[in-house]
């Protein structure tokens, strides 16, 4: 062949080779710089001519491998290109798919499951309702009558109503409904009793208590616990809520949060009665219990003590505390009422705050009545018109601010720190020892039968 032709058509092949693969071996040109040139006239030496021969042999061979490879690349490319044409294809088809079972899915959520009415005594028949049923939607079972089971809350959405006379007993073994990281659980008009704590939400459920009345002295200890994240509402609704603690000592309160968990208390009345343990309401770790009255009424009763421990926080602003409330380690209490939201809140009982708690009384209708609170390594403020019947007494760290228009029966400055503006206040008490009107027992001097702490007490100049 003749090799110009040849090379002719391997600059077009090459061409070829260097559009359709996107990576190739670049073909290269006939180098002469190894050839013998001949000038016209001169005579051609047999080795030179042969020389030049081999040499463009040479070239051309290694021309013909980079073709060689840059075609089994355009092979490989093409085969990539229809595998991706092929995977574009299957994509394609998945995201029709899931687009279609989104579809599903997000019909399903807001149509609600078939209801369900169970009539008890009948052996297992919430947990078969809650087992049995689709797994979207809303499921509301209808409880009629006194089902003996212990009941396990495992998907969202579920609603216990209580029919005629509807009730739960668990054994108490384990809890009577349990209900663990579920969203939009609701128990409405229904008692629940029994069980190791008659309700017991947790790992951040939500759940929803309506005119229900939980635990009795079946139930071995709280009628009702809220932990690790849980959010749960509280609405007494036209019957109200109750809690009631139950039997075993010490561990039977009528509600304990903790762990993060909030409670909210709104429209509508909730009580809360221990069993044989003197604490009503527990609230520990973070826990948060909050009476918000989102523009309707609300109403607490709470008949024992609140214990608040590590950074937990209560706000009550209307109803009735018969009890003690102990706050420690940097929790808050506030008790507030004001006449104008039509809200009244009394506690009858002392108040004690420790290692670095604060309790604030606030508002014209709100009062306390006890016989001696103290503030120790804590502080209290009583402002916005409060009024305490008995003796506040700041201790060892303690701090007590009375605000003027505020109403304080005595103020005790032991071994702490008051600070009380004019009026309002009827005794003033330094380490004890009462001062009467136009006396300033302002000091700052060393007490030396506690080993030289410091008091210092801030009152009016004079006493009124």
């Amino acid at each position: 062949m003749n090799k110009k032709i040849r090379l002719t058509r391997l600059s077009i092949a090459i061409g070829g080779v260097m559009l359709l693969a996107g990576h190739t071996v670049m073909a290269g040109t006939v180098n002469d710089g190894n050839m013998t040139t001949f000038s016209s006239g001169t005579a051609a030496v047999a080795s030179q001519v042969s020389g030049n021969f081999s040499e463009q042999t040479t070239q051309i061979n290694d021309n013909d491998a980079r073709i060689n490879t840059n075609t089994g690349n355009i092979a490989t490319n093409t085969t990539t290109i229809g595998n991706n044409t092929t995977n574009i294809g299957v994509n394609t088809s998945t995201v029709a798919g899931h687009e279609t079972r989104i579809t599903t899915i997000e019909g399903a959520s807001t149509t609600s499951a078939a209801p369900v009415t169970v009539d008890c005594p009948a052996a297992g028949a919430i947990q078969n309702a809650i087992d049995s049923a689709a797994p979207l939607g809303r499921l509301t079972i209808t409880i009629n009558g006194t089902c003996s089971e212990n009941v396990n809350i495992t998907r969202d959405r579920v609603t216990l109503l209580g029919g005629t006379a509807g009730a739960i007993a668990g054994a108490t073994s384990a809890n009577t409904v349990q209900v663990t990281g579920v969203r939009g659980a609701e128990i409405t008009n229904l008692t629940v009793t029994g069980g190791r704590m008659a309700i017991f939400a947790d790992n951040a459920a939500t759940l929803k208590i309506e005119s229900s009345s939980i635990g009795d002295n079946t139930t071995a200890e709280a009628a009702f616990a809220a932990l690790n994240g849980t959010v749960v509402t509280l609405r007494g609704g036209d019957s109200g809520n109750t809690f009631t603690g139950g039997f075993t000592s010490g561990d039977a309160l009528a509600m304990f949060v903790g762990k993060g968990a909030i409670v909210n208390l709104v429209v509508g009345s909730n009580t809360f009665t221990p069993g044989t343990a003197s604490d009503a309401i527990a609230v520990e770790i973070a826990g948060r219990v909050i009476q918000d009255d989102l523009g309707d009424a609300i109403s607490v009763t709470v008949n024992g003590d609140i214990t608040m421990f590590e950074n937990s926080h209560v706000l009550l602003q209307n109803g009735t505390v018969t009890g003690d409330a102990q706050v420690v380690s940097n929790s808050t209490l506030t008790l507030e009422a004001d006449s104008a939201n039509g809200y009244a809140l009394t506690f009858t009982g002392n108040i004690t705050a420790e290692r670095s708690a604060s309790v604030g009384l606030f508002g014209n209708a709100f009062t306390l009545v006890g016989s001696g609170s103290a503030i120790k390594l804590g502080a209290i403020g009583v402002e916005s018109g409060a009024t305490v019947t008995g003796t506040l007494t700041s201790f060892v760290g303690g701090f007590v601010h009375v605000e003027s228009g505020s109403s304080v029966e005595t103020i005790n400055c032991s071994t702490g720190m008051v600070l009380a503006t004019s009026g309002g206040i009827t005794n003033y008490q330094l380490y004890g020892s009462t001062y009467g009107s136009g006396v300033n027992p302002a000091v700052e001097n060393p007490d030396t039968s506690t080993g030289g702490v410091y008091r210092e007490c801030f009152f009016p100049n004079p006493i009124p």
